[in-house]
């Protein structure tokens, strides 16, 4: 082995080390959902279960980081937008048109948390992987399929709730020839790209089960 190659490979178990000694967030290791989707509340102001999701940062050695602050950017996402005013505690939101993020923090990382929000714009833009995650400035990329999420919302029309409306636009996507992941709300199960019942039955059971309550219950507006 030359001196060369030998000061390649100890300047790399160095680096090795110095990753797992400094805990720094490992894209690889880290848990990230391949796609989320925004749901509505109850007439109590209880968020929709159905959108509950976790992230769970972890070191390179596989050590969960619950500590870290978590950042979700929706800046890229070219319909569907995040609620100005959310219900899960301990989240801050940034909402104006140059950045869409929210950021929560220890308390909140590494346990289910469900967001607020709904299709903004009728983008013909796909919002398929568009939501970046960062771990203390650390982008993490999805476990399964090495990208961003995807984002999808059960509020189809505005932020107004769920309502006919709402399904309507849920039909026009499904049958347009062309995949709208904003309409892909099942897409966390198995990270396949596809709209189908399975997503039809996962919008009416939101419907009937009372959470058709949409951002502007709560005050606010999705984002610009």
């Amino acid at each position: 082995m030359s001196a060369k190659t030998s000061s390649f490979l100890l300047a790399l178990a160095l680096s090795w080390a110095s990753l797992v000694h400094a805990g720094v967030a490992s894209p690889i290791r880290s848990v990230v959902p391949c796609g989320i989707v925004l749901v509505g509340v109850n007439g109590q102001g209880v968020p929709d279960p159905a959108g509950a999701f976790t992230i769970i940062p972890k070191d390179i050695a596989g050590n969960p980081q619950c500590y870290r602050d978590i950042t979700l950017d929706f800046s890229g996402c070219p319909d569907v937008s995040i609620c100005s005013v959310q219900v899960t505690p301990g989240v801050t939101v940034t909402c104006d048109a140059a950045k869409r993020t929210i950021t929560f923090g220890k308390g909140v990382t590494c346990t289910p948390i469900t967001l607020i929000g709904g299709v903004a714009h009728r983008s013909l833009a796909a919002s398929s992987g568009c939501v970046k995650v960062y771990a203390d400035g650390m982008l993490l990329t999805d476990g399964q399929a090495n990208q961003p999420m995807t984002l999808a919302a059960l509020d189809e029309s505005g932020g107004d709730g769920l309502g006919p409306s709402d399904l309507s636009l849920w039909l026009i996507d499904r049958f347009s020839g062309s995949y709208r992941a904003r309409s892909d709300f099942n897409h966390a199960e198995g990270c396949a790209s596809q709209l189908d019942p399975a997503d039809l039955a996962f919008w009416l059971s939101s419907y009937f089960a009372g959470y058709t309550r949409g951002c502007s219950s709560l005050g606010g507006a999705l984002c610009p």
